[in-house]
């Protein structure tokens, strides 16, 4: 049997440098064995796009020979500012197979170029008191993770997996123990990145665009060139001298500061209702006593102290800006046999094994129970008649206005009692008059009732017929067409579930309009079904119900 990697490498690329750690694993410890550090020129990596691999390359390869490890494996980290990010929670019954493709499939739907520009992954992050699963799920373009991948790999480094920097911070903070709370602070050059985090894991990630480089810019206001800017942030270094120094960069920087301080305040509030412990890390700052300003800051809003997390320096007289590095490093050597995949989170592009998972969901998810009404409540004209005539005609407008609007809330309140049941995640109103005084809940309720668990739905769309008493509408036979989209993971599992559809009370037929294999290698399927609903007609006895009960 293959035994896990005892020893392997975690390289971090940052705006501003590369860091890289050399760390092994003896039982359940891992130590670090070395640790470097290469600058990286201005300009090299900008806005999350590597503009010289070629340098990226040699500072990978100053680094890496500083380190001297025994193999030429490596995970390595980007920032966080580099992904997109989406928080979902899903039923507890979903199996990974379909978890994988539902987190993968909405998060797709929700970047630029959507599967076939990005790689994505989702990380499991824990449950909800009701057994939800929560999951964050990560994308990051292909334009940015292959030329990247080609500079490390063209120093003759293997690179076995990609990760954001938040995802490895927290299993540093771990060490593998996977006991510690903390609220990590970690300042990019672009950004800085709040997580919450507990059991080795990031239970929420918040990406605040201000970053080390906005720092630097303040400063400039006052008159200074940029690289003078840069030279004393590096050099003087102490945030309390450069504010201390008056003038307007310096309140500039003050400025920003407390609005970054602030906003980490109102987070720390929403995350923690216990004071946890602070820790800070990233080197976008290059301000060592910025962690103390930024606290006082956070004091004064909570009104209260909140603690600096102490940890083992390991050696390392700057361990918080490798934190990244040895996240990487701990799950590279995380034995497979006892890590779920789930846990974790890998961006490596493969472009030649990525076949596309689902076309992209069309835009429209049209309302299932449309009972959306254009309020045609025009204003009262008054052609003849007494101001009690325009009075009364204009209370009976807004009551008519008022009566739509409950309609309205109605029909919403049915669209999110269909999304979470049947876990459709996406729901849009379509204007119009053309399910005018029709109350589709009993269908729709009935529908998502027999939606198993095993069957996770991600699209739906609805096309109604005009209804009769609309004015200049056809009136067109039959109910309506109802499209389901979804993943399961077995094709019986789908089968049972359309004849079931076809059973149900308010439902004409069911057909199964078609099931396929997500890919060679998945166990999920994709299929759609179409469904009729009972013609509208049908219920037209129903609709009374909507005016004399709109909040049922």
């Amino acid at each position: 049997m293959r035994r896990h990697p005892q020893d392997i490498v975690g390289i971090d690329i940052g705006h501003t440098a590369v860091r890289v750690v050399a760390a092994t694993r003896r039982a359940d410890r891992y130590t670090i064995e070395a640790a470097a550090r290469a600058e990286l020129p201005v300009g090299a990596i900008r806005a999350d796009v590597v503009r010289q691999p070629e340098a990226v390359a040699q500072a990978v390869a100053q680094a890496f020979s500083e380190v001297r490890p025994k193999h030429k494996r490596a995970v390595v980290t980007i920032p966080g500012s580099a992904c997109t990010l989406q928080t979902s929670e899903y039923p507890s019954q979903m199996t990974e197979p379909m978890l994988r493709e539902a987190a993968v499939i909405s998060l797709g739907r929700r970047v630029p170029g959507g599967h076939e520009a990005n790689a994505l992954d989702y990380l499991v992050t824990g449950r909800e008191e009701d057994g939800a699963i929560r999951v964050i799920g990560a994308a990051a373009p292909h334009s940015f993770l292959e030329p990247l991948v080609a500079a490390i790999e063209g120093t003759g480094i293997n690179v076995l997996q990609i990760e954001p920097s938040w995802a490895a911070i927290p299993r540093a903070i771990a060490d593998g123990r996977g006991d510690t709370r903390a609220a990590v602070v970690d300042i990019g050059a672009s950004s800085t990145t709040l997580i919450a985090v507990g059991n080795g894991l990031p239970h929420n990630v918040c990406v605040l665009p201000i970053g080390g480089r906005d720092l630097t810019e303040m400063l400039t206001t006052g008159g200074m060139s940029l690289a003078q800017a840069e030279e004393i942030k590096a050099n003087r270094g102490r945030l309390a001298d450069l504010v201390s120094g008056g003038g307007d960069g310096a309140m500039a920087l003050h400025a920003k500061l407390r609005e970054l301080g602030q906003q980490m305040a109102s987070w720390y509030a929403e995350q923690f209702s216990t004071r946890v412990p602070l820790l800070f890390c990233g080197g976008g700052s290059r301000m060592p006593d910025i962690d103390v300003y930024l606290k006082g800051v956070l004091d004064v809003e909570a009104g209260r102290p909140t603690p600096i997390a102490a940890l083992s320096t390991k050696g390392l007289s700057d361990f918080d800006l490798h934190l990244s590095a040895f996240g990487a490093c701990v799950r590279g050597l995380s034995d497979p046999r006892n890590e779920q995949r789930a846990y974790s989170i890998n961006l490596l592009p493969r472009p030649a094994k990525r076949p596309p998972l689902m076309a992209p969901a069309t835009a429209r998810v049209l309302a299932a129970s449309a009972v959306v009404l254009v309020a045609s409540a025009a204003a009262a004209t008054v052609t003849s008649g007494t101001k009690d005539d325009a009075l009364a005609e204009e209370r009976s407008a807004q009551a008519r206005l008022e009566q739509a609007q409950l309609e309205r809330q109605a029909a919403e309140r049915t669209l999110q009692a269909l999304l979470q049941a049947g876990g459709i995640d996406r729901v849009a109103l379509v204007g119009g008059l053309t399910a005018f005084r029709i109350d589709w809940r009993k269908q729709l309720t009935r529908i998502a009732q027999a939606t198993p668990a095993e069957i996770g739905l991600t699209d739906s769309s609805v096309t109604m017929p005009p209804f009769p008493g609309v004015p200049g509408a056809t009136v067109t036979a039959g109910g309506a067409d109802m499209q389901l989209t979804g993943i399961a993971v077995r094709r019986d599992t789908i089968e049972r579930y359309v004849k079931r559809l076809a059973t149900t009370p308010g439902v004409d037929g069911a057909e199964l309009v078609s099931a396929t294999r997500q890919r060679e290698d998945s166990q999920a399927y994709t299929f759609r079904v179409s469904v009729d609903l009972t013609n509208p007609r049908d219920l037209a006895a129903a609709t009374p119900k909507i005016t004399q009960e709109p909040t049922g």
